[in-house]
């Protein structure tokens, strides 16, 4: 779903996390209706010059 240009997940589904990667499945949630109170600042998603951007643990099947 996008929502003045973000577009945000309608289903979330939550994991422990173990030993450095995904453990058990946690809990699950899902969004039907989504909306901001104020205006969304695309540009408070830039990373500033000094961030460090840290990746996700890969999937696993």
């Amino acid at each position: 779903m996008t929502v003045d240009s973000l577009t945000v997940a309608t289903h979330f589904r939550g994991y422990r996390y173990t030993d450095g990667g995904r453990g058990d499945f946690r809990n699950e949630a899902w969004a039907d209706r989504i909306s901001f109170r104020r205006p969304f600042d695309a540009s408070k998603l830039t990373p500033s010059d000094d961030a460090r951007i840290v990746e996700p643990p890969p999937i696993e099947n």
